[in-house]
Parts: structure tokens; sequence; C-alpha cells
């Protein structure tokens, strides 16, 4: 608080009165100090540093010791109001004085995995160089779609994580703690350009595939920002990264072809290089913004990473007892089956009693089987009223319909 009132003109009038929103706003936009906000932490700072929320609460007090008199609120709010009048986002400001620096000159990013991982294979390279735009059109174009997570696996111990950290000039830009909750990670999101995602399998092991799929792609998050009465609404200006050291990682087959994977094996990455080379490699990266390449995987790429993916799946236990069991009968069987039948017939819980976290995992092997469950149950001479799993193509017009419903949600 005291810095907020250092070289305050002393009030002069003999009398105390409130003073008033303007009159406050003037006083503060007279200091000898600078107000800004920055939009990146979305933190009020004070000449270039972060001003306490205490100190911004408390504002009306230190202008009562020099004499002058405010509503707390009133004080409050004039501040953010000055601060807001400077709005900057730092990363933004960074690339753009890159743009700007004519001596700086941009790498090759068609090789830039070659060149600075030491791999051989040009998806690779397609890989990185769409990242670097995705981090780029997320700054300039806040909220844009950038539905991919860069994935670097290999050996522990080859710098994948410092890696990802080298790309940035302030540390604060870089996060890659592990919020056990979604809203932890979400808010850590908007107060930095990459996240990383680190050890994935053990991420991917936690949390359930569409909760996940869902972080990867939302665009825009509802959060409560500092100073806010409110939630507000906030576009991303941040891409997720991840790294692995182990082979299966990946659990959900409408959601693996979100990870562009690079696998380094044993090759440790040269991070100093990495750190010198910054502002070219950025610059490079705001170079292909500037002529709209858009931050994707081209159609024949997209596919290639997507079947390499399946290299990366985790066995699913439940998949592979339907297909090596029953999957013949319940696809031959047109009056449908439910659930509990599939789990029966294809032994995977046999010796142990079958609980809702087991109906679910079959409910969705099914699916991705491609079978469609009827819209509302029905009850036969076998079993009470369920909404049956049935093959595409019988005559039940009802698992017709489901049939669209689920192809829909999968895409």
């Amino acid at each position: 608080m005291r810095h907020l009132i250092k070289d305050l003109k002393l009030c002069v009038e003999a009398k105390k009165r409130l003073l008033k929103p303007a009159e406050l706003c003037a006083l503060w936009r007279n200091a000898s100090y600078r107000l800004a906000f920055n939009e990146l932490t979305q933190e009020v700072e004070l000449d270039g540093r972060p001003l306490p929320i205490a100190d911004i609460d408390e504002a009306y007090i230190g202008l009562s010791e020099v004499g002058y008199e405010a509503n707390p609120k009133t004080a409050a709010d004039t501040v953010l109001k000055v601060a807001r009048e400077d709005c900057y986002h730092p990363v933004q400001r960074y690339f753009e004085s890159l743009e700007q620096d004519e001596s700086i000159r941009p790498v090759d990013l068609t090789t830039f995995s070659a060149d600075y991982f030491g791999t051989s294979d040009p998806l690779y390279d397609a890989m990185w160089a769409a990242a670097l735009r995705g981090a780029v059109w997320r700054v300039f174009e806040p909220g844009c779609q950038f539905d991919f997570v860069l994935t670097l696996k290999g050996d522990q111990g080859i710098r994948k994580s410092s890696s990802f950290q080298a790309l940035v000039p302030d540390p604060d830009w870089f996060s890659s703690s592990t919020h056990d909750q979604p809203k932890d990670m979400t808010v850590a999101l908007h107060r930095v350009l990459i996240t990383e995602l680190a050890e994935l399998e053990n991420i991917t092991g936690k949390r359930s595939t569409g909760a996940l799929k869902n972080h990867i792609t939302t665009r825009t998050d509802l959060c409560r920002v500092p100073y806010g009465r409110s939630y507000e609404r906030l576009k991303r200006r941040s891409i997720m990264v991840a790294s692995v050291n182990g082979d299966e990682f990946l659990r959900d087959h409408t959601g693996d072809r979100r990870f562009w994977v690079i696998d380094l094996g044993r090759h440790v990455i040269d991070t100093q290089r990495l750190s010198l080379d910054r502002d070219l490699i950025w610059k490079a990266a705001i170079a292909q913004y500037r002529a709209r390449d858009r931050p994707c995987l081209q159609v024949a790429q997209q596919a290639l990473s997507d079947r390499r993916n399946e290299a990366f799946r985790s066995e699913n236990v439940y998949l592979s007892a339907v297909e090596e069991r029953c999957l013949g009968k319940l696809k031959a069987r047109s009056c449908g089956f439910d659930t509990r039948y599939a789990i029966t017939e294809s032994g995977v819980c046999e010796g142990r009693p079958i609980g809702q976290s087991e109906m679910r995992q079959m409910a969705k092997c099914l699916r991705e089987l491609g079978f469609a469950q009827d819209r509302n149950p029905t009850k036969d001479s076998v079993t009470d009223r369920t909404r049956k799993w049935r093959w595409p193509g019988t005559d039940n017009t009802d698992a017709v319909k489901a049939t669209c419903v689920v192809s829909t949600e999968s895409t």
C-alpha cells in the first residue's frame, strides 16, 4: 500500500471530503509511477511489478494517510480502471519486438526437428512447425482452434521438459506442474504460453479420456480472475505440450489423434542451443503465421500420425476379450443383448463381481467396436427392461437411430 501512495500530492483542503471517481482516477494518473494491466497474469502492475491485491483493497487507507477520503470500493475500482487503460500482453509484445527487429534472421522450420532434436523424419519437422505456429496463432488470435498436443517421447533424462522451457525467455511463461483439479490446470493455462503435461502416461491413466479430450479442445474457459467479482470467459492464448517415457500412454481411440508424438529414443537434446536460437525460432513461426499457415498438419501427415499412434495405445482387455471370444456371437444376435450379457460372454470379469465400472468399460468397448445401443429400454424373456445393444443393419429402427447418435458423438 505504501508504494501505491508514495509521492502522491498531499491534500491541502482544510476539510476532508469524499473524492469522486474522476478525481481518484486523476490522482492515480498523475502519480510518479505507472500503473498497467498484464493480460497474461491478469494482474495490476506498478512500474512493471505485480501490485498485491491487498494493496489495492487497502488503497483507501493509504489515501486517508495523506489527507484524502475515499470509498473503499471506489478507490480499488479506480486503481483497476487506470491500470486497464494501459493493457499489454508480454508474449505478444515479445513477438512484435522480434518481428520488428531486422537483425534477427529466422531459422528454417522445415528442418527444425532434424536441426535441434536430431531426428530424420520429415513428419516430426512438420509437427514442430505446426506447434510453434499454434502458439503464435493463440497469442495473436486468442481462442483460435488448436486441438493438438506435441508430445516428446524418449528416455528419462534427455531434457524433454527442459527443451520446452528453453523456448520461452521468461520462466514464468512455462508451466510443467501437475494439477489434480481440472480448474487449477485451467487457471494455469491462462498464465503461461506453454503448459506441459509431464509424464503423460500418468495423466491419461488417472483422468477420464473424455475429460482430457475436452480439456485439450476447449478454446474458452470460465474462470474466476484476480480482482473479479464474478466468473469471466477467457479465450486461450497458450498451447499444451507433453512428455512421456513409456510406450503405452494413449487410451482413447477418438482422442488419440490429438497427440503428435515425436519419438526421440535416447537422443539428448541440446537445450542451450535452443535457448540461444529462441528468438530466431519464434520469428520463423511468426512469419508463417503472417503467411496465414494454419497450425495443423496436412491431411496425409495427420493420417500418418494417427497410424503411428496405434503403437502407443495401451491394451484394452475388454476389447481383446470380446474380439477373441464372442464378437461373432454378439453381431449375430439380432434380438439384441444388454451390457451384462456381453461381460458374461467375454469372460472379462470371470471370478469377480460385475460393478458399475465394469459396465461402463464394456459399454465403451462396444461403442468402439461399432455396436449401437437402443435409446429406450425393452424387456425380453431373459432380461429385465434394459437398453439393448445391436449390430448396425438390423431391422430395429431404434438401433439405427442410436447408430447415428454414436457416430456423431465420436467425430
